[in-house]
């Protein structure tokens, strides 16, 4: 009795988690916006049926928006955190100083989340008409803007992550994309990727690899980084989530 009462609560735990990851998917954007001139892709790969990344876009008042976080741990709690995280962007992307609407993301981030846990997050705005690209980086992995000739510049003006102090001042930061140009927005679990000898993925690597595929459109760029990833992984089990965001101008 105590074995069937056992495989009836798996069986109910089980069915929570994929409610929960379908609930969580769908908050995740369906498809990306068209932007004429402009080619948009992003993905989201969990390493556990729930994950703790986010990444949303969506064009408003002209601007296309671009957001990608990433919640500190794994697993259950750290996708409640994310539905936190995206209710906070999706209030407030909309200011007219990108810096604004961090600190008021940032605000309502430590109203909700636990001392032990904070977000590193980037947010972006592309007048596509110009391709001037205002973006302020809380921490995160500076995304990397490669140019059509083979130069690649980070973006990493910012400031903390979220969550730790609510009273944070935050930086914005500009560039230019140019037509050719292709930005990399990707949480760590892509460069924290290790092969079965323990060697790390690593940025640089990452870079390479962009340099030598920006040719490829927004999409096929997004496939090639991840098999690259698994190939370079060699069968051994992702321990962080892994999502991505490629923007190219044409």
């Amino acid at each position: 009795v105590r074995l069937l009462e056992e495989s009836l609560e798996k069986r109910r735990m089980e069915e929570d988690m994929r409610m929960a990851a379908e609930i969580q998917n769908g908050l995740l954007p369906r498809e990306a916006p068209s932007v004429p001139g402009w080619d948009l892709a992003g993905c989201n790969r969990p390493c556990r049926t729930v994950g703790g990344d986010y990444y949303d876009f969506a064009v408003e008042d002209g601007r296309l928006l671009l957001a990608l976080g990433d919640v500190s741990g794994k697993g259950t709690g750290a996708a409640l955190l994310m539905t936190v995280l995206r209710a906070a962007v999706r209030s407030h992307w909309r200011e007219p100083l990108l810096a604004d609407a961090v600190v008021r993301i940032n605000r309502t981030v430590c109203q909700n989340v636990p001392s032990s846990k904070f977000v590193t997050f980037f947010l972006a705005a592309l007048d596509p008409g110009t391709g001037r690209l205002d973006f302020v980086n809380a921490g995160h992995n500076p995304p990397l803007l490669v140019r059509a000739g083979g130069e690649v510049e980070t973006l990493s003006d910012g400031g903390l992550v979220l969550g730790m102090f609510d009273n944070v001042v935050y930086d914005g930061g500009r560039v230019e994309m140019r037509p050719g140009d292709t930005l990399v927005i990707y949480s760590d679990g892509v460069t924290e990727t290790w092969d079965p000898d323990g060697e790390e993925f690593a940025e640089e690597r990452l870079r390479a690899f962009v340099v030598e595929n920006r040719t490829l459109a927004a999409e096929e760029l997004q496939a090639a980084i991840l098999r690259e990833i698994e190939r370079f992984e060699a069968g051994a089990r992702a321990t962080d989530d892994r999502t991505i965001v490629v923007l190219k101008r044409g």
